[in-house]
């Protein structure tokens, strides 16, 4: 022991001068530190971020001054070759402000997309996505909004919005904050109407997530949302294809015959009601839409490949607005009360995200209505 203190007070004063060395300098590092973040982790990053050359040598000044456990969380910019002593002070005493990021959720975003947005502030995805489908954090981050109930994953409740995180936050907090956003929009007048309804959150939130998916002009949102009422009255599956898109990770906006007959709850062309859950994390406008549908007499709705869509009451109504659709899209006649924008538009449909998903009740590919196929003819409405 005695030799060990002889050769640290002898290297020390060596030590010293060259952690105090100023070697020239060239641009500057952006370094963020994680709240509690060890700090061998934190030396081990320094090392390969190349702000330190040696850890053992780090470790060790670190350790003779008492500053080995006392890294500050931060958002730090240290200069390339700064001295070694000069950037444990800075992490240890002087610490540095906790950078803010301006995120935005897009609306209509599920789990899976929005996930890599988080990278910003020092989150992985894959933990983002799988904490958000783990029921013992689901149980534990429900306190932050008691309204969720119980929900197998929170596709669907971290609502979509602009917030303000700093570097660092853990995954809890940014979804305690999402989830508190969610039941801020939630007030009496909602959850009033969720009852006069019949509809719990759960319900409500996966109704709203296809409404989401499927409208893209706000005025058609509570016609969409009345037809889908109609439906669920009726007993009469909804037949969209987000819902199956969904499940099955796809991106279509004319569903195959072969995903048609996926035996998934989510394939709302065989099963009535409701899928599982929620497909999205739907706007307030959809929200509202949701609860609040307009009183129409249709059953049936089909793309127009500019963002609206064509109504139908009747079945024979829909296959008439299917083939007009499909005579703009593919150009097999001219139409003259449409305008060429219009027409441009509706070839280009499945180049686009969004639209690609406002498809329901629409043929295959084969010509068939894949919803009159899917369901028991003997359910069809007069």
């Amino acid at each position: 022991m005695k030799k060990l203190f002889t050769v640290i007070f002898v290297l020390f004063p060596f030590m010293i001068f060259y952690m105090f060395l100023k070697l020239p300098t060239d641009g500057n590092i952006d370094f963020p530190v994680r709240k509690g973040e060890n700090f061998r982790v934190t030396m081990a990053r320094l090392k390969r971020s190349g702000i330190i050359r040696d850890t053992i040598r780090f470790l060790l000044l670190a350790r003779i001054t008492g500053l080995d456990r006392k890294s500050k969380s931060g958002y730090y910019t240290f200069r390339k070759n700064l001295p070694e002593f000069k950037v444990l002070l800075k992490l240890t005493v002087k610490g540095a402000p906790l950078k803010e990021f301006r995120i935005r959720i897009p609306e209509g975003y599920t789990i899976k997309k929005m996930a890599p947005i988080f990278k910003k502030i020092g989150i992985i995805p894959d933990s983002f996505i799988y904490y958000t489908q783990d029921s013992v954090f689901i149980k534990r981050v429900k306190q932050c909004c008691p309204l969720i109930g119980h929900p197998k994953t929170l596709e669907g409740y971290l609502y979509p919005d602009t917030y303000n995180f700093v570097y660092g936050e853990s995954i809890y907090d940014v979804v305690c904050k999402m989830l508190k956003r969610l039941c801020a929009i939630f007030d009496s007048s909602l959850i009033k109407r969720m009852e006069d309804l019949g509809f719990d959150l759960h319900e409500t939130l996966t109704l709203a997530s296809i409404i989401e998916k499927e409208a893209m002009v706000d005025a058609e949102r509570p016609v969409i949302s009345g037809v889908f009422h109609n439906r669920l009255k009726k007993g009469i599956p909804l037949a969209s294809n987000p819902t199956l898109n969904y499940a099955l990770g796809i991106n279509y906006g004319w569903l195959p015959t072969w995903a048609i007959k996926e035996r998934t709850p989510y394939n709302t062309y065989i099963y009535p009601g409701l899928p599982p859950g929620p497909i999205c994390s739907p706007s307030k406008k959809s929200i509202i839409a949701a609860l609040w549908p307009k009183k129409v007499p249709y059953l049936y709705f089909v793309a127009k490949g500019d963002g609206t869509h064509l109504f139908a009451r009747t079945y024979a109504q829909h296959l008439k607005n299917i083939r007009y659709v499909k005579s703009l899209m593919f150009g097999k006649r001219k139409v003259s009360h449409s305008s060429p924008s219009l027409i441009k538009k509706v070839k280009k449909v499945n180049n686009k995200s969004k639209s690609s998903n406002n498809q329901s009740g629409v043929k295959d590919t084969s010509g068939n209505d894949v919803h009159e196929k899917a369901y028991n003819n003997s359910n069809k409405p007069k």
